[in-house]
């Protein structure tokens, strides 16, 4: 088991629709190795499953929520007359899990990623009203209309930065990024919605790469690439990928170690904390 002792660990949670499913199988993987995050920066879906569980929903809680037929159909490509979908049951769920609504309500610190189409710039949010910001975080341009704040508009944050490493390198020890949307080669593109969504993908990437560099985890699967933005009855699958691709980093973290070595050393460390030494002296008086 790992663990981190007075060591904080933030996690980057990025954007990509359906594939952010992944995040909720990395989570449980981490919690099943026994590494504790201890900090959450999301963009997006990043975002939306970043605060469920930052608010101490655990990953098989959040699945049940992200696979309601009500939040999926909030995401279906559909070119309705005004060729925007709203975000009202995102906001009810928000209202039903998060009541107090605010980033200070939450068990662990979380930074919520946001376009400012207004500024044309990026922000990431930490205080304050919680809900209209993670509906701001997820509202992919074209998709839904732009979120107003303050007389200002915002919309996805990943159209500007989707790893939000950044506050975590402020605040934690290590950082883990997780990307979903691998940028692998597509031999070939068509109809107008694959089209569509490779270019908001291609530019989207590139404000991932030098984040990505700054991170001392990443958690990249390959395999979630193959699933679109909003193959979201296929969660399953994406949930599999996720706990499986961070297996697999862990493996090769580990993999030259010395196992039998570490537990020696586990055991060894463990007999010397401040607790384990008290309950030798009381031992020792019985």
């Amino acid at each position: 088991m790992f663990h981190y002792q007075n060591m904080e660990i933030g996690i980057a949670l990025s954007g990509g629709g359906a594939r952010g499913i992944v995040h909720i199988g990395v989570l449980q993987a981490l919690e099943d190795y026994g590494i504790t995050v201890n900090r959450i920066s999301g963009t997006s879906m990043g975002a939306i499953i970043g605060a469920f569980y930052a608010q101490g929903l655990r990953p098989s809680e959040i699945m049940d929520i992200v696979t309601e037929r009500k939040f999926v159909n909030m995401f279906r490509w559909r070119l309705l007359k005004t060729g925007l979908l709203p975000l009202d049951y995102l906001e009810q769920r928000l209202q039903e899990v998060i009541p107090h609504n605010s980033f200070e309500g939450l068990k662990l610190p979380l930074h919520v990623c946001v376009s400012n189409l207004t500024t044309g710039s990026s922000q990431i949010i930490d205080h304050g009203p919680l809900h209209l910001w993670i509906k701001a975080s997820a509202t992919i341009p074209v998709l839904f209309p732009p979120i107003m704040i303050n007389d200002q508009q915002y919309v996805d944050g990943g159209l500007t930065n989707n790893l939000p490493v950044e506050p975590l390198l402020a605040h934690s020890a290590r950082t883990i990024g997780v990307h979903v949307n691998h940028n692998m080669v597509l031999p070939k593109i068509s109809g107008l919605k694959a089209i569509a969504e490779r270019v908001y993908q291609l530019a989207v990437y590139q404000t991932v790469n030098p984040r990505m560099q700054a991170c001392d985890l990443i958690i990249d699967p390959v395999d979630a690439r193959k699933y679109g933005t909003f193959d979201f009855n296929r969660a399953d699958e994406l949930y599999e990928i996720g706990y499986k691709g961070t297996e697999d980093v862990l493996f090769q973290l580990t993999r030259n170690l010395d196992l039998d070595r570490m537990q020696e050393l586990h055991q060894r460390k463990k007999s010397l904390t401040p607790e384990s030494k008290a309950l030798n002296s009381r031992e020792q008086m019985l």
